[in-house]
């Protein structure tokens, strides 16, 4: 997992503003022998799950989390089967407001 990983931290930075990163093979995240295992934190897909927050950082309230570049610059991960998906885009406002009053939502 370890040059997964490092792999990951060197090349996403390092990619256009619009591209796309692709992991492959993360069946082998689970494997303890390839250096992962479910729920080991050097796993990859253990830090997938973690980057979740991380891409969503600008909504989070509570202070917990904060926006970073990898907030600002991605706009989507996808895990399908053995595989995961980073989209990357030019900073764009992903803030949201919230107008008129509770009269006009009808789902909250």
């Amino acid at each position: 997992m370890t040059h997964v990983t490092e792999t990951f931290d060197f090349l996403y930075e390092r990619i256009v503003s619009n591209g796309v990163y692709m992991i492959e093979d993360m069946h082998t995240a689970y494997w303890p022998d390839y250096g992962g295992g479910r729920g080991d934190p050097r796993s990859m897909v253990e830090r997938f799950k973690g980057m979740i927050d991380d891409l969503n950082a600008d909504h989070v309230r509570d202070g917990t989390v904060s926006s970073s570049r990898f907030t600002e610059q991605t706009i989507a991960m996808t895990a399908y089967d053995s595989i995961l998906v980073f989209e990357k885009a030019p900073i764009i406002n992903k803030t949201m407001k919230m107008i008129g009053d509770d009269s006009l939502r009808v789902n909250y």
